[in-house]
């Protein structure tokens, strides 16, 4: 069951999609300027499959020889066998729809899962696989720790998402006074607002989000209701329901309809799909999607 600690780990990636190239470089993994960087569905269900399948986030980055599809997933405990076929899975099915390169990035709260996420995942027979799956994999072993203001206005969003991966680190506290005290310095306050929100809503279920509310306390009317993560989260929520009513009520959607759902952001639309989806018989009924 997603929850703000998990969709704060791969959600700030899409408050900041050119986030995950610095992340890469910064472990000398180099990749090239995007051209561009799109929002992608994150529904790996198969159609002709009962089982449901999800991504957390997915970016679409359109380079000079066609595009790459980036996978970025949040793990919190390691020894999650699924997860390991999952990030498996994904950039093999998404290779068959698309025919492009994959990459996939798990970022992780703790070292120890971290290092479990970074094994190789085999498929075939024990010396001579089919398949193997390697991960990027970024924790608090491999992520900058903040140390000094300049790190924080320098790049708002790679501290926040260095700060989340610090959660369970013994010297958070001083972390977070740092990520605070830079916050205040950004000539953009709704930007330091937004921040605060991703770090609050992050660090939630740990005993850290009480340092962080007395390090940076902003009162609670003041967080951006408009901030990308909430929208974008809010109707993701109400488009898997769309989806699942449907599904359960036997209406059969083409692959492109089954996409489009799924990558909505608007959560009135979305709202408008759910009250379709009780009624509606076939595709054409649904808002939009007829010609799909």
């Amino acid at each position: 069951m997603p929850n703000p600690p998990h969709e704060m780990l791969h959600g700030i990636f899409r408050e900041d999609l050119h986030l995950f190239t610095r992340i890469l470089r910064f472990a000398e993994i180099p990749f090239p300027d995007p051209e561009q960087i799109l929002i992608s569905t994150t529904d790996a269900t198969e159609a002709r499959k009962v089982l449901e399948r999800r991504m957390d986030t997915v970016l679409e980055a359109q380079m000079e020889t066609g595009k790459i599809l980036i996978v970025i997933e949040a793990q919190n405990k390691p020894h999650v066998d699924r997860k390991l076929r999952n990030w498996a899975y994904y950039p093999a099915y998404l290779h068959e729809l698309h025919a492009c390169p994959v990459v996939v990035i798990v970022v992780c709260r703790s070292a120890v899962t971290a290092a479990w996420a970074r094994e190789p995942y085999h498929i075939g027979l024990p010396d001579y696989p089919t398949l193997v799956s390697t991960p990027f994999v970024f924790g608090p072993d491999n992520l900058l720790r903040l140390t000094n203001v300049d790190q924080v206005t320098e790049d708002p969003y790679a501290a926040a998402l260095s700060t989340l991966a610090y959660a369970h680190d013994p010297g958070i506290r001083g972390i977070l006074e740092v990520l605070a005290a830079g916050l205040t310095k950004l000539e953009d306050p709704d930007l330091g607002k937004n921040i605060y929100e991703i770090v609050e809503r992050g660090l939630q279920d740990t005993p850290a989000v009480e340092d962080w509310r007395k390090a940076m306390p902003y009162p609670t009317g003041t967080l951006l209701p408009r901030s990308k993560w909430a929208r974008e989260n809010v109707a993701k929520g109400i488009t898997g329901s769309v989806l699942r009513v449907l599904d359960r009520r036997g209406v059969e959607l083409t692959p492109a309809a089954r996409e489009h759902i799924a990558a909505c952001t608007d959560t009135d639309l979305a709202n408008t799909w759910l009250d379709e989806a009780l009624t509606a018989t076939v595709q054409a009924e649904l808002t939009g999607l007829d010609e799909l």
